[in-house]
């Protein structure tokens, strides 16, 4: 008893000499301790474990082999607490709808993004890369306005904090839109449809090479040609643009530039069930999807585009509501210039009233109808207008024709559209009443002149070769008969183009 009572004093001895190699807790610290933060010796640095209760240097403590201390373990530096990270959400975003992500041109659509941050550590600052050259253009997490060139913009966003963590924001491609490229053509044709195929042959381009090389021949320097949406996309999220690449690749090798028609709803994409192609569409949503696949699809080979065709009658255009046709004319605005932002975009050449001779369709008149696409907001959302101011040459004459022209031009000059052009996207007249190929073929000088005296720069001919039963004045309005034979008129516009009338 007396030998284990020896030994307690060196037991204890031992025990402390232990205690003292074993750091303790921050909690196990008496509160007359103290203990060095982490911050006071720089972040990342370890504080030096302070010892409790060690014995004094002189002390000599002897242990026995079976006390003999292992070894001090190696001491494991703590995880480093993660930095709050930077979170930031930006506008526009990815998911932001296609009107947020088009700057619209004029001094007053600047681009105005903005983001906001948060976390990170101390003051966070961004950095706005407009072009992606590496220089930034702005510094502000909400910085002003920006006036850009027309163009496109990648934008990235830098987010910095204090302790120099970074954050890298990409937005989606930003388009400015300048001024359009207009046609730079005057003299136009256009190739027609038949009940919603393309009128030349889709199994072989004979008949249209054969078109094409016969109005090149004379100096016709673009083609008015219809894309169909019905036809493009015949099942949603399905395009099929075969036959129109073929048919382009044609036209552009013959040196002629290509004006496209946008019109025409697939059934999958209207509630009509009895005729569906000329109404409104359920979604606007699913147009501007189908214009921006075909403006990007086509850029660079199709740049001119026109929304619709004479939406103020109930043959092309159901309703002939001039709201529903601005909303339409809206979306496909911005969509084109999203694919396309240096297309020209134009309103959908209007008809005339012809209420008191056609009464199987309704017509809206087309002044008052491009009037309403003005009061509906509508302005911004061409860049030229297209008139059809069919005339009979005997019956209502050259003065009539100029009427109906300038009543247009009134209107557009009266919204402030001076600077905006209109074209006659269709003019001509068919063998009907009275009208025969001679007077037909006289009768498109009439057009010429009164376009001349009325300053639109460009006409397309309505039509490049008959077709269909000629019971309509317009299905026997073409340059080359059914037969492919050349008619008077074919050579008269020869003649004009010729002589740059």
């Amino acid at each position: 008893m007396r030998a284990a009572s020896a030994m307690s004093p060196i037991l204890v001895a031992g025990m402390i000499a232990l205690s003292a190699c074993t750091p303790v807790s921050p909690t196990a610290i008496p509160p007359s301790q103290t203990v060095t933060p982490i911050g006071a010796q720089g972040a990342g640095a370890h504080p030096t474990p302070t010892r409790i209760g060690a014995p004094t240097p002189t002390e000599k403590i002897e242990l026995s082999p079976a006390a003999t201390l292992e070894a001090t373990p190696t001491l494991v530096p703590p995880t480093p607490t993660p930095l709050p990270p930077i979170h930031a959400s930006c506008h526009p975003d990815a998911s932001a709808p296609l009107e947020d992500l088009v700057i619209l041109r004029g001094p007053e659509h600047l681009f105005g993004p903005s983001c906001q941050a948060s976390g990170g550590v101390g003051e966070i600052a961004a950095s706005w890369d407009i072009d992606r050259d590496g220089n930034p253009e702005s510094t502000d997490v909400v910085p002003p306005p920006l006036a850009l060139q027309p163009g496109e913009y990648n934008l990235v966003v830098t987010f910095t904090d204090e302790t120099g963590q970074v954050a890298v924001v990409e937005l989606p491609r930003i388009v400015k839109v300048g001024e359009p490229s207009y046609p730079d053509w005057r003299y136009g044709v256009h190739l027609d449809y038949q009940g919603g195929n393309i009128a030349w042959d889709r199994n072989s381009l004979k008949s249209l090479e054969e078109q094409v090389r016969l109005f090149s021949a004379i100096g016709i320097q673009g083609v008015r040609l219809d894309f169909s949406w019905d036809s493009l996309e015949p099942a949603d999220g399905s395009y099929d643009f075969g036959i129109h690449d073929q048919a382009v690749r044609v036209i552009r090798a013959a040196g002629m530039d290509i004006l496209g028609i946008i019109a025409y709803t697939p059934g999958w994409a209207s509630p009509s069930t009895d005729s569906p192609w000329n109404g409104m569409p359920t979604d606007l949503k699913d147009f501007a999807d189908f214009v921006l696949e075909l403006t990007s699809h086509y850029r660079g080979q199709v740049d001119n585009w026109m929304i619709w065709v004479e939406p103020n009658c109930s043959q092309s255009f159901r309703s002939t509501d001039p709201y529903q046709y601005t909303q339409l004319l809206k979306s496909g605005y911005v969509a084109a210039k999203y694919g396309n932002p240096g297309s020209a975009i134009i309103l959908g050449g209007l008809a005339n009233d012809e209420s008191q001779y056609i009464s199987e369709f309704r017509f809206y008149p087309p002044e008052g109808f491009l009037q309403a696409v003005y009061d509906e907001g509508g302005g911004d959302y061409f860049d030229a207008v297209g008139r059809h101011p069919y005339t009979h040459p005997m019956y209502q004459g050259y003065d009539l024709m100029v009427r109906r022209i300038l009543s247009i031009r009134d209107v557009m000059n009266s919204n402030g559209d001076q600077s905006k052009p209109l074209y006659l996207d269709e003019a001509n007249y068919g063998l009907i009443s009275d009208v025969t190929e001679e007077i037909q073929a006289q009768w498109l000088y009439e057009i010429f002149r009164a376009s001349r005296e009325t300053d639109v720069p460009l006409v397309v001919v309505y039509n490049g070769q008959d077709y269909g039963s000629a019971t309509m004045f317009f299905e026997t309005a073409g340059l080359l008969r059914k037969d492919g034979s050349v008619r008077p008129i074919y050579h008269s516009y020869a003649d004009i183009i010729r002589e740059g009338l």
